[in-house]
């Protein structure tokens, strides 16, 4: 047996992680605060650090766990945006202070905040999806950010032993868009917290929308059906302010204007979960419309809550809502009516919802990963 595997068969096996998204408040944010206490939980015999730009007050704690801060120049989720890019001295010193650590693995939980990990170890590298990559224009205002994401992509894929995403799709979609082996992509699918279930809150005529005021969002669909649709309301909960991707916030008030339904568009900004969760279970139909997503975690979320969800096709949604939602196609407005008019359709909808949402948990995304970090450390 070669001395470097006996040592790791003969220690605790030394796992780090990159902690830049950890006060992210999108979805791959989540994707670590989730995470991160299953995996301590089920590999009590392992010892993590986290790795942050900056100390933070709102870290968790586990006998396994540790944090360490290299005291960059940026805020702890400076480099987590989509536009983002780390001084060289910030990419320096988080390269330095994980290079002054003994490792045995080192895990990314998205590409967005991926600085360059000096030696050889194993790295595996979060992508959620590839529209960053299919569609600059949803994401970047400007070809000097899609040049630093470009290059970042391109480091971190070379330096990457695994992948890991977030559904089939978008594994599909990684092999497909970087001419690469789908056997490289571990699948660590997502769940929703035990704040998001059913509550006894009473039904309201309104359709929720939740998610980023993003381009790819495609919320301006909503507006277009609600036109249509006199006797309901839009609620739509994500940050339009300091999300820190490229929002479309203007475009939207317009199109609610040019519709004539401002009076009954909501955009309730960053929503926190206990009020989230109300909502999810107060709404009449969710609805996601999205051009695009790798995933869907708020749709799991509503799920959970026992929505009547209607859905776009085309991507994740599909997979992860399976029989459970209305899929529709052009006609928005007739889609959402349909489920709004008629009260079997929403209960049998519901049931579905709870029963899918069901199939999906943290822990399960959990053993997924170690199952990656295992086969990168051969334990």
């Amino acid at each position: 047996m070669a001395p470097q595997e006996r040592s790791i068969t003969t220690r605790p096996i030394e796992i780090g992680i990159d902690g830049g998204t950890w006060s992210n408040r999108r979805g791959y944010g989540r994707f670590l605060r989730e995470l991160l206490p299953e995996l301590v939980r089920l590999r009590p015999r392992w010892r993590f650090t986290v790795f942050l730009d900056q100390e933070q007050s709102d870290t968790i704690d586990a006998p396994n766990l540790r944090w360490v801060a290299a005291g960059t120049g940026g805020s702890v989720s400076a480099g987590a945006t989509a536009g983002s890019a780390r001084s060289v001295t910030d990419l320096v010193r988080m390269s330095r202070v994980v290079a002054g650590v003994r490792l045995d693995a080192f895990w990314f939980p998205t590409v967005y905040s991926y600085f360059p990990i000096l030696g050889r170890m194993p790295v595996a590298v979060g992508i959620h999806d590839t529209m960053a990559d299919r569609f600059p224009q949803w994401a970047f205002s400007g070809k000097k950010q899609k040049l630093f994401w470009d290059l970042k992509v391109r480091l971190a894929l070379a330096q990457a032993t695994r992948i890991v995403t977030v559904s089939e799709y978008s594994r599909g979609s990684i092999a497909a868009h970087f001419s690469m082996d789908a056997g490289r992509i571990g699948v660590v699918s997502e769940g929703a917290a035990p704040v998001f279930r059913p509550l006894a809150a009473k039904e309201e005529p309104f359709v929720l929308a939740v998610g980023g005021i993003s381009p790819n969002k495609n919320v301006g669909v909503l507006i277009r059906a609600l036109a249509k649709l006199p006797g309901l309301r839009l609620v739509l909960v994500g940050d339009y302010r300091n999300d820190g991707f490229r929002g479309c916030y203007e475009e939207l008030c317009a199109e609610a204007v040019a519709q004539g339904v401002t009076d009954r568009v909501e955009f309730a900004g960053y929503v926190p979960d206990a009020e989230l969760a109300e909502l999810y279970n107060r709404c009449m139909v969710f609805s996601m419309p999205s051009l695009e997503e790798g995933f869907g975690l708020p749709l799991v979320e509503a799920m959970a809550c026992g929505c009547a969800c209607v859905v776009a096709g085309g991507h994740a949604l599909e997979e992860v809502g399976g029989d459970a939602v209305l899929v529709a196609g052009e006609e928005w407005a007739e889609a959402i009516g349909t489920v709004a008019s008629d009260a079997d359709l929403r209960a049998d909808l519901r049931r579905r919802a709870l029963q899918r949402a069901g199939e999906f948990s943290w822990e399960r995304g959990a053993r997924a990963l170690v199952r990656v970090l295992e086969e990168m450390v051969g334990v």
